[in-house]
């Protein structure tokens, strides 16, 4: 018997997972809404090539992206905050919610009631995913160590997975870009990419070298998995996931919500 199994299915962690939901979701949202703008104003400028008024829309979504990134950050770093705050409950490290995260959890829930309901009441493989079952490759039989190892293990192995096609994307779009311009000059090219395309640009190479590093991160959960054997191994790795899960604007939820029932079935081999 483990406390993953016995504790993940309670009202107060579903309330919890659902809290980390409500800000992920979020982020996720503006995140999209940063993609959205970026390539409309990217379209718009090839379509009038010397329109001011694009110029100017391109300078001006520059600037907004600084301020989505901002609450991108934020809403990612709170939702990491319940996450850890899950997941410290359900592998046994604390015995309760504290009285700060329970308000700040009935706050959330007061506005957001269906939400709520709908989350806790459906595993992320329903037609909605929910946060029931979260970890969902753990056994009763397992012990409390095993169970740590797997439920770290699957969540690394989720996050590895919707990272690689979220790279494989970005990769596709910087040939199509090479393809695009293979007829022009070095200069003109670069001169497209990081003034005309700027936004793009920014935004491609910071989310390529975020997802670099939530996959050097999880290598080293891995390895660090391997040799683990006492409570305090385990917990210093969770400090490392949780500072994978601080890294805004990777894993996105488009991905997770179209590749999760993929993802699970070749991950019930992994984990039988």
């Amino acid at each position: 018997m483990n406390t993953v199994n016995s504790r993940q299915n309670i009202d107060i962690a579903l309330e919890c997972q659902t809290s980390a939901r409500y800000y992920y979701d979020r982020a996720d949202l503006l995140d999209n809404i940063y993609w959205f703008g970026i390539l409309t104003t990217i379209i718009l400028k090839f379509i009038w090539i010397n329109n001011i008024w694009i110029d100017y829309a391109l300078i001006l979504w520059f600037f907004i992206t600084l301020l989505l990134d901002t609450y991108i950050s934020t809403y990612t770093s709170s939702a990491s905050q319940f996450k850890q705050i899950f997941d410290e409950y359900v592998f046994g490290w604390k015995e309760n919610f504290s009285n700060e995260t329970i308000q700040k959890i009935n706050i959330l829930k007061s506005k957001n009631k269906s939400m709520f309901d709908k989350q806790m009441s459906h595993t992320g493989n329903d037609n909605f995913r929910g946060v029931k079952d979260w970890y969902e490759f753990v056994d009763d039989e397992d012990n409390q160590n095993e169970a740590i190892q797997k439920s770290i293990r699957e969540s690394v192995y989720y996050d590895n997975s919707i990272n690689q096609t979220l790279l494989i994307i970005l990769v596709i779009l910087t040939v199509f870009t090479l393809i695009y311009f293979r007829n022009t000059t070095l200069t003109i090219y670069l001169k497209t990419i990081f003034l005309v395309l700027s936004n793009l640009s920014k935004k491609v190479v910071t989310t390529l070298l975020k997802s670099l590093r939530v996959n050097r991160l999880n290598k080293e959960i891995n390895i660090r998995l391997d040799l683990a054997k006492t409570n305090d191994d385990f917990k210093e790795i969770q400090n490392i996931i949780f500072m994978k899960r601080q890294i805004s604007g990777v894993t996105p939820n488009w991905i997770y919500y179209i590749r999760k029932n993929k993802i699970t079935k070749l991950a019930s081999y992994l984990f039988p």
